[in-house]
Order: structure tokens, then sequence, then C-alpha cells
């Protein structure tokens, strides 16, 4: 049986999912914050999460 095919979710995607924005609101953590902190650290991820 062939595994099913996965496919890289886009930083607006987990961004959108209800329990990231419940952790999120937990943590007194923006979206702007989470996307500052990926470009950041990462700038060829921010690019390719962003992209995708």
């Amino acid at each position: 049986m062939p595994m099913p095919e996965m496919t890289e979710a886009t930083l607006d995607e987990l961004l959108a999912e209800p329990i990231v924005r419940l952790m999120m609101a937990r943590d007194r953590v923006t979206e702007g914050e989470i996307r500052t902190l990926v470009h950041e650290t990462c700038p060829l991820l921010f690019a390719f999460l962003v992209a995708a």
C-alpha cells in the first residue's frame, strides 16, 4: 500500500490552524512576532514557507 504524498504547509496555513492560534494566545505571541522570528532565524525557510 503506497504512502500518501506529503505536502508542505505554508506559513499562512500554519498560522491559520486553530491549535496554533490557541498556543499563540496562551503564550501572548502575535502573528507578526512569529513571522519576524522565522524571517530572522532562517531567511531561506521564510522564503520557502511564504512562496509555497
